[in-house]
Formats: C-alpha cells, structure tokens, sequence
C-alpha cells in the first residue's frame, strides 16, 4: 500500500483567499486521495497592498496606501465576498495589516497534534477572524515554568471546546 501524495499548502490567515481556498483543499483531499500539508507563509501586504488602519465604521484612521493600492483592496473584498456569499461564509474587511505569527504557530502547534485538532483550530481561527471575533495578535496571558502546563493545557482545551461549539 502506498503512501497518499502530498500536496503542500501555504496559507496566512490574514489573507481571505486562503480562507476561501480552506474548504476547497479539504475536497481536494477527499476526492483525490492526496493528503494536505498546511504550511505558514507570512504575506507582507503592507509592501504589496500598501497599509492603513480603520475604524469600525470604515473611516481611515491611518493609511499609506495609494488611490491604486484601496482599489485593488476594495475589489480584492468584494471579489472574496461574492464567492464567501455562495457559501454562507462571512468576510469582514480588517481594521488593519495584522501580524499572524502567533496564529501561525498555533497552527503547526494543532498539526503535530492530528488531523482532528488541527481542523477543529484551523477552521476555527479562520472563521472567528473573518468575523472580527479573534485578535491572531493576541498572545493572551505570558507565563514561565513548566508549573503552569496544566493551566496551558487547560486553556487549550477551552479554546478547542469552542470551536467545535
């Protein structure tokens, strides 16, 4: 019996076409017998697409962004949520450029651990951000020792509660 092949996936959770691309890939597994390797890839979209920061009523805060630049992020939202639409998906545009390392993390972190965990985080950071319910710079409580594993362990396991909820 031979091993599945492996189609290698990059994602940054920032990015609303690799939400897109999510449940699509999972197809891909199931109907092709390949199996997907979910990678961390770290787009600089304030070099690409400029930067700016918003309010919740879209006014512009802050922005370094050409007249260029806002069209091709207006369009890019209204192109994902056209297709976000067709699947009952919810894309809200970010107030900012946000930084995904620890989300990142977090996901090789839920890979080591089974398909299981990590579909049940990696669907869940990336509906609870597209809804502007999870803050993927948010580190959280910092704690140092091993004596608070078991808090760790517990938060985790909340946290995986939740999404399946």
């Amino acid at each position: 019996m031979t091993a599945p092949r492996t189609l290698t996936v990059y994602i940054d959770y920032k990015s609303p076409y690799a939400y897109l691309a999510k449940d699509v890939v999972y197809e891909i597994e199931q109907d092709c017998g390949v199996r997907a390797d979910w990678l961390p890839y770290d787009l600089d979209l304030a070099g690409f697409m400029g930067s700016a920061r918003v309010d919740d009523n879209g006014r512009v805060l802050e922005e370094q962004r050409t007249a260029h630049q806002w069209r091709r992020v207006r369009y890019s939202y209204m192109d994902c949520r056209r297709q976000a639409r067709k699947r009952g998906l919810v894309i809200r545009g970010t107030q900012k450029i946000w930084d995904s390392t620890i989300a990142a993390r977090g996901m090789l972190y839920a890979k080591r651990q089974g398909g299981g965990v990590f579909r049940r985080y990696h669907d869940a950071v990336f509906e609870r951000f597209w809804r502007r319910e999870l803050d993927i710079e948010d580190d959280g409580e910092l704690f140092w020792g091993r004596e608070h594993l078991p808090d760790i362990r517990e938060m985790l396991n909340q946290t995986l509660q939740q999404g399946r909820g």
